[in-house]
């Protein structure tokens, strides 16, 4: 199973990775500016099978995390931080809600449900990205080799963007409301 930790700056995703994976992100092997760990999953079952079979070797449940760069709110919309996490598992969303003078926060106040919001909103603006993106390929495939299956592909990939494009107004203008 692969996992992905994910926040804005600062909100403490490194601490989960070294409790996870019992490995300091700074000394944990990275690619690309994504840090990787593994954490072992002790289960007392396995050891209790283990004790009663005797095997050579007892294997535990593994899980891999990802720890990529921070999102960067508002930097251009950039999306490469969120390549690594489309390929795992399940998402971890680490989220500040400690007061701390000597920690700054990124948005300059303590405000989780904003926080929440804000990434939310990140993940939003890639999908909409990734989705124009797929219909401007379809549109060159389309004008050189017109297919039926490219025409009902390029309608979902639209119907896909309006529904990304709604759901990034609607949470804009919830996000404007609270302020």
């Amino acid at each position: 199973m692969n996992l992905g930790l994910v926040g804005l700056p600062q909100v403490g995703k490194k601490t989960v990775f070294k409790l996870l994976t019992s490995l300091a992100a700074e000394k944990a092997p990275s690619k690309d500016g994504i840090t990787y760990g593994i954490a072992t999953v002790r289960d007392p079952r396995v050891d209790a099978l283990s004790a009663m079979f005797s095997p050579k070797r007892t294997k535990y449940a593994e899980i891999e995390i990802a720890l990529p760069p921070d999102i960067q709110p508002d930097n251009a919309r950039s999306a490469a931080w969120l390549d690594p996490i489309r390929r795992t598992d399940a998402i971890i969303h680490v989220v500040r809600a400690f007061a701390a003078d000597h920690v700054f926060h990124i948005l300059n106040d303590l405000n989780p449900a904003r926080d929440i919001e804000t990434v939310e909103l990140e993940f939003l603006f890639a999908d909409l990205d990734m989705t124009e993106r797929r219909l401007e390929r379809l549109n060159k495939e389309l004008r050189l080799k017109p297919s039926p299956q490219k025409e009902k592909e390029k309608e979902v990939t639209l119907a896909a963007t309006r529904s990304s494009r709604t759901k990034s107004r609607c949470a804009i203008s919830n996000s404007a409301k609270r302020t």
